[in-house]
């Protein structure tokens, strides 16, 4: 007995590191994907330039150059900010709970979305000098990832805390119209667009509390179905039995 009750302890931990190898190697290509798109879209940087041609501007998008909506976070004004937005967005993208890359990706277009049409919306500078940078989207990732937190009773006073404070920092940076701390970054990171950093936020929640409401509906008609079946079959049961 000893000797069956050991060898299944020891399959589970095989079983559990395998997993963890598993996860460990799909996280290192997210980042080695990533870090590619980061590096081909900024290569420019090396020589002092940056690729004008991928910012957003609402004039040239509404000329027709429409990939300027997909490629503008991706670009980034100096080393400095590459690093600063890089990094946070990385980090906070492999940090998700969620193990869906098609949901990560899903919550990464949507706090795009969200960066943009804010930032659109309060900030007209970004029709004269354009928009790109990550730190938008990036918000909205440490939003959700904050939110996952509160479905965990351990981690539910954390996630509060963190949520609470990146609202509250978005909120002060709408009121006063400029990113926080932004005096720090010497000019290395452009025209920081304030709005684009709530945006993000609103964006990523908006799109967590879909996925959420989307699985609960599928859960609830799973279960009604399996319900269902189950009364039905229980009547042709009682059907045959009594004639």
């Amino acid at each position: 007995m000893n000797q069956i009750a050991s060898t299944t302890s020891a399959s589970l931990k095989a079983n559990t590191f395998r997993r963890k190898l598993s996860f460990g190697l799909g996280n290192k290509l997210v980042m080695a994907f990533w870090t590619a798109i980061l590096f081909i879209v900024n290569f420019p940087l090396f020589f002092g330039d940056v690729r004008s041609q991928l910012i957003f501007l609402p004039d040239a998008v509404l000329a027709g150059q429409w990939w300027r909506v997909v490629t503008h976070p991706f670009v980034h004004l100096s080393w400095y900010h590459l690093l600063l937005d890089g990094l946070a967005f990385v980090m906070l993208y492999l940090l998700l709970e969620e193990s869906k890359n098609s949901v990560r990706l899903l919550y990464t277009t949507a706090a795009g979305i969200g960066a943009m049409f804010i930032g659109l919306l309060m900030e007209p500078v970004i029709y004269q000098r354009g928009l790109c940078g990550l730190s938008g989207v990036a918000h909205g990732l440490m939003a959700i990832s904050a939110a996952e937190m509160l479905h965990h009773k351990k981690q539910r006073s954390l996630g509060l805390f963190c949520l609470g404070i990146v609202i509250t920092k978005c909120l002060y940076e709408l009121h006063t119209g400029q990113v926080f701390l932004q005096s720090l970054h010497l000019g290395q990171t452009g025209h920081p667009i304030a709005a684009s950093h709530a945006g993000g936020v609103l964006g990523g929640l908006l799109a967590f509390v879909g996925i959420k409401v989307l699985r609960f509906y599928r859960s609830f008609a799973s279960l009604l179905t399996i319900t269902t079946a189950s009364t039905v079959e229980k009547s042709s049961i009682n059907l045959r039995v009594f004639p």
